[in-house]
């Protein structure tokens, strides 16, 4: 099976890689000396190519964060919505327990059974208050814990995408001459 030359078509950023790689190894060496001739128009074409594979998986890695800030904002968003709304219906519902209290205690002849039945109110406000509180801690936790799933599925893939691209030529190089 012959080896593919600059010409061919080369699926992959590794398969480039690994022909360049191969063209420098195989390059005629200059005398006492370190560096080697290599064909210009063949080195070239092979970088043009690596910059053709790599945008597509530079602008999935950049789309990727970007839809990560946009879900962080998103999820922050809605916490402080239902935050906001919920501090609003606790503090409605405060003012009207005190108010149906006050209005209570000026009736006199019910003093009792209005004290008693505002301190229902205020106890039902900061128990509906709590309940809300909860329900948004809840619903932050839940956002929260879906994007830090993402984040991991997305962080698992750019690992791998990352683990499958081959090392720079001056690593290998160095551990050949070891």
């Amino acid at each position: 099976m012959s080896q593919p030359t600059p010409g061919d078509e080369l699926t992959t950023v590794v398969d480039i890689v690994d022909l360049l790689e191969e063209m420098l190894g195989s390059a005629r060496r200059l005398p006492f000396t370190p560096s080697v001739v290599v064909n210009e128009e063949e080195i070239l074409e092979l970088v043009d190519r690596i910059r053709v594979a790599l945008p597509d998986d530079l602008v999935s890695a950049r789309h990727t964060l970007d839809e990560r800030d946009q879900i962080l904002a998103r999820a922050e968003r809605e916490v402080a919505e239902v935050t906001s709304r919920t501090e609003q219906e606790a503090t409605r519902l405060v003012g009207d327990a005190t108010a149906q209290a006050t209005a209570l205690v000026d009736e006199h002849a019910i003093l009792r059974t209005a004290s008693e039945q505002a301190r229902a109110l205020v106890a039902d406000a900061d128990q509906h208050a709590a309940a809300q509180r909860a329900a948004a801690d809840d619903y932050a936790r839940e956002v929260m814990q879906r994007l830090e799933e993402q984040l991991e599925r997305w962080l698992t893939t750019v690992r791998e995408g990352v683990a499958s691209l081959p090392q720079p030529v001056a690593a290998r190089t160095r551990r050949r001459k070891r």
